[in-house]
């Protein structure tokens, strides 16, 4: 037996790292996003590393994301609480350069890597705030939910999309719909 790979995505602002930050207060392994430490890390050379060169960027951030990946394989099986929640995935880190409209081939790396499910969230203005690391406005969340929905979809990795609700609801209904579909 082995856990199971789940990525938690959706567009910029949906809640992702709050309900990251929650399973992994219910005891579940995480893997948590790096975007943003890349992204504070560009801030004190004074540039956004992403819009100077999103090809180097995205590169960085592939693989790591890749590493994550693969060192998620080296955790060993609880049968209690068999999955492993990563925040965003592999298939991300192309969903917004399709966003951008920057041509990268990534046919074979989407196949390489495939999750056992992605749980998608909805673009959410409520929750949405805009900072110092988040550039897209909630219109481009909303583009960007698509990008990354057709993205998952494209590389045949099932999804479900989540409702709008408290974190602590989607987290339950995310474990629940889990449980259930093993």
């Amino acid at each position: 037996m082995r856990n199971k790979k789940i990525v938690i995505t959706g567009g910029p602002g949906s809640g992702k790292t709050e309900i990251i930050k929650e399973l992994e207060n219910r005891g579940y392994y995480v893997k948590h996003e790096i975007v943003r430490i890349l992204y504070k890390k560009g801030k004190k050379k004074g540039v956004n590393a992403f819009k100077k060169d999103p090809f180097e960027f995205s590169e960085k951030l592939l693989e790591y994301r890749i590493n994550q990946f693969d060192s998620s394989s080296k955790i060993n099986y609880n049968i209690e609480k068999p999955y492993i929640f990563f925040d965003r995935g592999i298939h991300d880190t192309f969903a917004y350069l399709n966003f951008l409209k920057k041509n990268y081939n990534y046919k074979n790396i989407i196949f390489s890597f495939s999750y056992d499910f992605v749980f998608l969230l909805n673009p959410w203005k409520k929750i949405y705030v805009n900072d110092n690391e988040r550039m897209e406005s909630f219109s481009d969340s909303r583009k960007l939910f698509n990008s990354i929905k057709l993205i998952y979809s494209e590389a045949k990795i099932k999804s479900k999309i989540i409702l709008n609700d408290s974190v602590e609801n989607r987290v339950d209904y995310i474990i629940n719909y889990l449980n259930h579909i093993q």
